[in-house]
Parts: structure tokens; C-alpha cells; sequence
């Protein structure tokens, strides 16, 4: 028996959600779903000139992209999310789709791989939590340090044909997402209402987090409903603190052999976090059949930022 999920909004938070998401429309780019070419504009912004297309000249531009793919960009577009082609003098790339999703109130992106099999039916709905922002932007942050946040690159080198990735922005020291950690009906709304706007079926859940991000993630799998629905998650050089032993993720693991946990972390001038990590892996993980490790052994300055491009996290997020 299927169980349904129906959310009911307020004529009030309708037009508030449209409003920001048409205020988004006036300074991003992307795909605008009602306008035609006479309403393709020039935006000038902090990268220069930029530009809406149209959804159809969008879709028509990108011959890369599968027609299962365009099925889930124009679900997300019809839904009120902008989706564009990320940094495509870089090469291919994932498409990323933004905007707010209800009843979190930050900017959501989802990455689309470009080949996508089936937008019907997706194998691996993969929810990621970066860390603490230091008060700066989010765009900041995800363009520097040689693209270490990188997504749409992380996801195209994953080659995944049947999974995408989630990124709800927070502000500050994960500021935002205590509202997820205080109400985790936050979250099950938020993937609810994700999996209802992509017009496809999720079979599979997974968490992953950078740095900070582990108090995100490990108060969620303390939630034993969403605990059940999560088969495995990734932590980023993220086991540092001594004072946290993770009783969320030790409960997860206890909870299925079939349960996975991936854990990249940096080693050189980070002992700290080689000797945390050690300490948490004898004293919560029993089946090493569950476990997989990667140390970076590195000195360089921003190592701690390239774990999830070193780490692996493009594996991860395989079908």
C-alpha cells in the first residue's frame, strides 16, 4: 500500500513561492518555461552578460542531452525551478536546476545527468550537505579553491545514467540546516515534494556531507523513519570533533549489514582528523564489510575542501 503524501498551501505561500522564485528569474540565468524568443532578455550580473532561452531553444541547443533528461528538466521548469547548463566552456556538464522548494526556504539545486536512462524511475536520489560558509555566499564558495563544489562536474564524472544530486543550500555554520536537524518533517516534506516536482519515482535514498555537515546528517539517521529509508551515506573529511561519537549513524549501521558508509578524509597536517576518525571507526563500525576508507595524504593548502573531488564522491554517486 502506497502512502500519499498531500501538501496544502495557502493561496499566500503560492504567490510568496512564485514571487521568489520570479525575483530569482530577473537576476539568474536559466530556462524561462512561458516566454518566447521576443522575451529572451540580457541580464547584466556579477559574470557578465547572461541570458533566459526559452525552454525549447534550451532543450534544442543541448543535442548532448537525453530526451529522458529534458523529461526532468521540464518537469522541474514547469514546477517553478530554473535549470540551465552549468560552466559549459568547461565542458559537459550536469544540468543544474535551482530554486526554492517548500517548506525549506533556502535555494535547493539538483543535478541532472545529461544521459539520464529513465525520468520515470530514479535508482539513487542523492542528498548532499556541504559545511560551514564563514558568513560567506554560497556561489562564493562552490566556484573557488579550483572547483572544489564542482557538482555538475562531480556528477558528470560519475557517469551516472539513472541518479541525481541534491544540494539544499545553507548559510553560515549550516545555519539553515538546523531547521532540518530541529524538525526533521522539514526534510521528509522536502523529499517528498522533490520527488513529486521531478515527475519520477526514487527508489533509493543516500546521504553525504563535507566537513561540518556530519551534525546534519547524523541527527537525521536518529530519526528512525528516515533511517530505514537510507542505505548509504559518504562523510568528507568530516570526523574531526572529540566530542562527537555519531550515535545517529552508529544506530544506521546497526540497523542493516546492507548498510554502507564511505569515509574520505585528509590526512599530512589534519592529525587531528586521522586519529578522530580512527577512534570512530573502532568503536562504531563492527562489519568492515560496511566500510569504505580513502585517506589524502596532503600538505597543500585547500585539501580539505578538494575531499570530495579527491575522495571519491563521483563514485559514490554511481547507479
Amino acid at each position: 500500500m502506497k502512502t500519499v503524501l498531500i501538501i496544502f498551501l495557502g493561496l499566500s505561500s503560492i504567490s510568496s513561492l512564485s514571487q521568489i522564485n520570479q525575483q530569482k528569474n530577473k537576476t539568474e540565468a536559466g530556462v524561462c518555461v512561458d516566454c518566447d524568443k521576443k522575451n529572451v532578455e540580457e541580464i547584466k550580473g556579477s559574470n557578465g552578460s547572461q541570458r533566459f532561452l526559452p525552454l525549447k531553444d534550451f532543450i534544442q541547443k543541448n543535442s548532448k542531452i537525453s530526451d529522458e533528461s529534458k523529461t526532468m528538466i521540464k518537469n522541474f521548469t514547469n514546477a517553478g525551478l530554473i535549470c540551465d547548463e552549468t560552466n559549459p566552456s568547461r565542458g559537459d556538464r550536469a544540468v543544474e536546476c535551482k530554486g526554492i522548494v517548500l517548506p525549506y526556504e533556502k535555494t535547493v539545486r539538483i543535478y541532472i545527468p545529461r544521459n539520464l536512462k529513465n525520468s520515470k524511475q530514479i535508482s539513487k536520489a542523492n542528498y548532499f550537505f556541504h559545511g560551514f560558509k564563514s558568513n560567506q555566499t554560497f556561489e562564493k564558495n562552490i566556484n573557488d579553491l579550483n572547483g572544489a563544489g564542482d557538482f555538475a562536474g562531480i556528477v558528470e564524472k560519475s557517469k551516472s545514467e539513472n541518479s541525481i544530486l541534491i544540494v539544499p543550500e545553507s548559510d553560515g555554520q549550516c545555519t539553515d540546516y538546523k531547521k532540518i536537524i530541529n524538525n526533521s518533517k522539514v526534510f521528509t516534506d522536502l523529499q517528498a515534494e522533490i520527488e513529486r516536482k521531478s515527475g519520477a519515482q526514487f527508489l533509493q535514498n543516500t546521504l553525504s556531507g563535507h566537513s561540518g555537515a556530519y551534525l546534519t546528517i547524523d541527527a537525521l539517521l536518529k530519526n528512525s523513519e528516515i533511517r530505514k529509508k537510507i542505505k548509504s551515506i559518504a562523510l568528507f573529511d568530516s570526523i574531526y570533533d572529540s566530542q562527537t561519537s555519531l550515535p545517529g549513524v552508529r544506530s544506521w549501521l546497526e540497523l542493516s549489514t546492507q548498510n554502507k558508509i564511505k569515509i574520505s578524509y585528509v590526512t599530512g597536517s589534519q592529525e587531528s582528523t586521522r586519529l578522530q576518525t580512527q577512534k570512530f571507526l573502532s568503536r562504531t563500525v563492527k562489519n568492515e564489510n560496511q566500510i569504505n576508507v580513502q585517506t589524502l595524504n596532503s600538505l597543500a593548502a585547500g585539501a580539505h575542501m578538494s575531499a570530495m573531488q579527491k575522495g571519491g564522491f563521483s563514485d559514490f554517486l554511481k547507479d
